[in-house]
C-alpha cells in the first residue's frame, strides 16, 4: 500500500518541476510598464526558490522512509499553486471583460498624454493573457 501512495504523490506533485517557467512568463507577460516586468521576473523565481529552502527541512531523516512531512508539503504546495494559477486566470478573464465593457475608462479622466503612457498594465486597453 505505501508503495503505491508513494508512486502516487511523485505523480501529483511532478507538475511543479514544469510549472516555474510557465509562472514566469505568465508573470511577465501580465505585467507593464517595463519596470513592472522586471521587478516580477525577480519576484516570481524568488517565490519558487523557497519550495527548495522548505523541503530542505522537510526530508529529515528522522522521517525516512516515508517522509510523510515533505510529501504532503509537496501536495500542498502543488495543489497550492494550481488553486492559485486557477483563481488568477478567473481574474484576469474578469478584468479583461470589465475592461471591455469599459468600466476601467474612469482611468483615463484628467491625465496628461505623459501620464496615460506610464500606465502600464492599468491602461482601459492593456489586456492580461489569461
Amino acid at each position: 500500500m505505501f508503495r503505491e501512495a508513494s508512486y502516487l504523490l511523485l505523480i501529483l506533485s511532478s507538475p511543479k518541476f514544469s510549472s516555474g517557467p510557465v509562472f514566469l512568463a505568465w508573470a511577465t507577460a501580465n505585467s507593464s510598464p517595463e519596470t513592472s516586468r522586471a521587478i516580477t521576473s525577480a519576484i516570481v523565481p524568488a517565490v519558487g526558490t523557497l519550495g527548495s529552502i522548505t523541503a530542505t527541512w522537510a526530508y529529515l531523516p528522522s522521517t525516512s522512509p516515508r517522509f510523510l512531512a515533505g510529501n504532503a508539503l509537496n501536495v500542498g504546495a502543488t495543489t497550492g499553486a494550481f488553486c492559485v494559477a486557477a483563481l488568477l486566470v478567473f481574474y484576469t478573464k474578469w478584468e479583461n471583460k470589465q475592461r471591455e465593457g469599459g468600466k476601467r475608462d474612469s482611468r483615463l479622466e484628467g491625465l496628461t498624454v505623459d501620464e496615460i503612457e506610464v500606465l502600464g498594465s492599468r491602461h482601459p486597453q492593456f489586456r492580461y493573457l489569461s
